[in-house]
């Protein structure tokens, strides 16, 4: 029995773990169910945290459990849970809306965290002390992947079994188990039950495990000489196109280049896989490893070099310093697997391996560092952003105020206070303004909708400004000035946009009780070239218009509705409005008369 076969072996789950997992599982699960069903709770971060605890307990627990020394699987269960439920009770905010200052990232490092942490236990449970041997460590790592989707997919299975059981009776008349399956407490209970069972299953089946996970990894490593070559060519490249194409071509450099990174690295240890007789020994595999490992370093430069200029540009986000984070480990695997080649080409493979167990020790570290409050990166943020701003490195036009709202956490809303008291500076009344304006927002997204819709705005009132106005020498009132730049219609835009279009106001009083109206006249004409058989080119215009009648009231002017037919609305009435030649005629109701041409008129 080689050492392999043992491991598994002692990995394998009796049918009694695999019932107390489950029952772990469930009750897990309807733990769950209780603390959502309690709308009494006026702060909810307590039972966030409860929540986090049960969930990652079952979950640390339904991984470790086994022999030997199953009472470490207790401890290390226990205390990853508490550690967990902490970090989602100091993440999340107080009240009702715990999310409210978006901790994600934050608790997608707890799971980085718990996904390092898991199989270094495993691997120091099994020798019985502190050791870390990179054969086991590298299986476990893949086995709980490999378990873990394995496990995913029986659940999803089992779900949809237990939906179709309940639908099945439904259709003969038996109703008991669709109703029982509705019901929540239930739901929770055998979601959970099944999840670690599932998991404890598979556990069970290590063999097999075993032999998808080598299956896996020989899929991976024939990948290996294809990316090396696609990346090797992309350097060659960049000499001759230089770097600014990358800049210019997407704004998400750095994540592309970062997904390159870490696809490169598992396609190299997926060749080098647990232990030297277990590597690929094809040369052009091997081949396809170093040319992988070779280009790590200057993928990495790349991806740093594009978040510093996005920093230098833009200043730091809390996005942004995850970012950085990101390439950091990056360009230490970089540095890592670009100096183990100092050890010889053949040594490359062991030094390597070496180096993957402290790059996990620290990433693992450093991502539950980032998961705890003792780093704030919304607090770092601000502080540049703010300073940018006081010492006008961004206007105040540029600067963005809803993201200190919205995106940076209770440390931007400070900033926004003390900024809503600035003084003694030429643009504080204009600071001020933004900040009282962003305190309106109740969206992030309002900013950008509120901005485009005053540009559109500026640009209707600038083309009402340029509109003839009649009587020669009546002046618009500024009631109705507003109402048109608020139109739907947005008459007047089109006219500011469009050399063709022409656009007129008749100030007018058409009704007995003396309140003034306006008719909204718009021309416009299409011009379309065509080539006749004698090759002259011809033009044809195509050429309409409409009216509108505006009414004032008690609520500010309106516009009005009317069945009745348009006149021909062109340029020739609008001529004649220019010269005067307009009259009203008191008929069934007063109408208007253009050069005698009747008007529509909407009451």
């Amino acid at each position: 029995m080689n050492e392999r076969t043992a491991v598994q072996e002692r990995e394998a789950a009796p049918a009694t773990q695999v019932w107390m997992l489950a029952l772990i599982g469930g009750l897990a699960g309807f733990c769950v169910w209780w603390i959502l069903d309690q709308p009494a709770l006026l702060d909810r971060r307590p039972g966030a945290a409860a929540i986090a605890w049960c969930c990652t307990f079952a979950t640390a627990f339904a991984f470790t459990c086994g022999q030997p020394r199953i009472s470490w699987s207790v401890l290390f269960s226990t205390s990853t849970a508490t550690a967990v439920g902490l970090i989602a009770y100091w993440n999340l905010a107080p009240g009702p809306d715990l999310w409210r200052d978006d901790p994600t990232w934050r608790l997608l490092s707890t799971a980085l965290s718990l996904i390092v942490a898991v199989p270094l236990f495993q691997t120091v449970r099994d020798a019985g002390r502190w050791s870390l041997p990179y054969p086991e460590l590298h299986r476990y790592a893949w086995t709980d992947v490999v378990i873990g989707a394995g496990a995913l997919l029986f659940w999803l299975v089992s779900a949809a079994l237990i939906v179709l059981w309940g639908k099945l009776f439904k259709l003969i008349g038996v109703n008991a188990f669709a109703d029982t399956f509705a019901k929540g407490w239930f739901m929770a209970t055998a979601f959970g039950a099944i999840a670690a069972s599932g998991v404890s299953l598979l556990r069970e089946w290590s063999r097999i495990v075993g032999t998808l996970q080598r299956v896996v990894m020989a899929v991976l490593a024939v990948l290996a000489p294809v990316l090396g070559f696609v990346l090797l060519l992309f350097l060659m490249f960049l000499p001759f196109t230089g770097l600014a194409p990358l800049w210019g071509a997407t704004k998400s450099t750095t994540p592309i280049i970062l997904g390159v990174v870490l696809l490169a690295l598992l396609l190299v240890n997926s060749v080098l896989a647990d232990r030297a007789e277990e590597e690929a020994t094809s040369k052009l595999l091997r081949l396809g490893a170093i040319v992988l490992g070779m280009t790590i370093l200057p993928l990495a430069v790349i991806a740093a070099t594009s978040t510093w200029l996005r920093v230098a540009q833009y200043g730091l986000t809390p996005d942004r310093c995850w970012a950085i984070v990101f390439v950091t480990f990056a360009l230490a695997y970089g540095v890592g697997y670009l100096a183990s080649f100092a050890h010889g080409v053949s040594a490359w493979p062991a030094a390597v391996r070496r180096g993957n167990v402290l790059l996990a020790l620290s990433i693992g570290g450093v991502a539950l560092l980032l998961a705890t409050p003792l780093l704030d990166f919304a607090a770092l943020s601000t502080r540049n952003q703010v300073a940018r701003l006081l010492t006008a490195q961004v206007s105040v036009e540029a600067f963005d105020f809803a993201a200190l709202k919205f995106d940076f956490g209770e440390p931007g809303k400070r900033a926004l206070t003390t900024l809503r008291n600035i003084s003694g500076r030429p643009d504080a009344a204009a600071i001020r303004a933004e900040v009282a304006r962003v305190g309106g927002f109740k969206y992030r997204q309002e900013r950008a909708t509120r901005r485009q819709a005053d540009q559109r705005r500026e640009l209707t009132l600038a083309a009402i400004d340029r509109a003839e106005i009649y009587p020669r020498g009546a002046t618009l009132p500024p009631a109705l000035r507003a109402a048109l730049a608020s139109s739907s219609e947005d008459w007047s835009a089109d006219c500011a946009r469009n050399q063709n279009r022409r656009c007129a106001v008749l100030l007018v009083t058409l009704t007995n009780d003396a309140r003034p109206q306006a008719v909204v006249f718009t021309t416009w004409c299409n011009n379309f070239a065509s080539n006749v058989a004698s090759n002259v080119a011809s033009t044809d215009r195509n050429c309409g218009g409409f009216s509108e009648t505006w009414h004032e009231t008690v609520d500010g002017w309106k516009p009005g509705a009317s069945d009745e037919p348009h006149a021909k609305i062109d340029d020739r009435l609008l001529n004649a409005l220019a010269e005067g030649k307009f009259e009203t005629r008191l008929e069934d109701r007063r109408v208007l008369y253009v050069e005698g041409v009747r008007v529509n008129i909407d009451p």
